[in-house]
């Protein structure tokens, strides 16, 4: 049980800071009916924490910590190498 309770609190910390992260506002085109790159990205990696935080039981019932910790590490990278880029650009 407290491995769980550890898992989904560091869970909760990992999504306060993505969205610190994630932050830099970029406005839609209203033209583009499809959402900004970055903010498709902070949505997926929120979705990703929502199905942890429901799913914490049977991911550390059936041990699956590791799988789950590479999926959120790498929805992270990539938006914060989108939000990087995108923002080096721009200060260009």
């Amino acid at each position: 049980m407290k491995s769980i309770q550890a898992f989904s609190l560091c869970s909760f910390r990992v999504l306060e800071r993505a969205s610190d992260v994630f932050s830099n506002p970029v406005a839609a085109s209203p033209r583009n009916s499809e959402p900004p790159r970055p903010m498709r990205q902070l949505s997926d990696f929120r979705f990703d924490l929502m199905g942890l935080r429901e799913n914490a039981e049977s991911i550390a019932l059936y041990r699956g910590e590791p799988q789950e910790r590479a999926q959120i590490y790498r929805r992270f990278e990539d938006g914060y190498s989108t939000t990087t880029s995108s923002s080096r650009s721009s200060a260009t």
